[in-house]
């Protein structure tokens, strides 16, 4: 998706509220160089969508790598 979009991966902000013991998505996403956030709720994915924007990596989640 990222070659047809014409974006890097590490440009790109995965999500997903699927939360199981390794969460196959999050982890396939940070396969392909993608920052993954693994959501705990709206406030806080909206939190680190606004954050992805700025710039910023969110320490804070242990599920994401930035």
């Amino acid at each position: 998706m990222c070659a047809r979009l014409e974006v890097h991966p590490a440009d790109c902000l995965f999500t997903d509220d699927y939360d199981v013991d390794i969460d196959v998505d999050v982890e396939a996403a940070r396969a392909t160089g993608m920052q993954a956030h693994l959501s705990a709720g709206k406030e806080q994915t909206v939190a680190r969508i606004a954050a992805h924007l700025d710039g910023a990596a969110s320490p804070d989640n242990p599920h994401e790598a930035g």
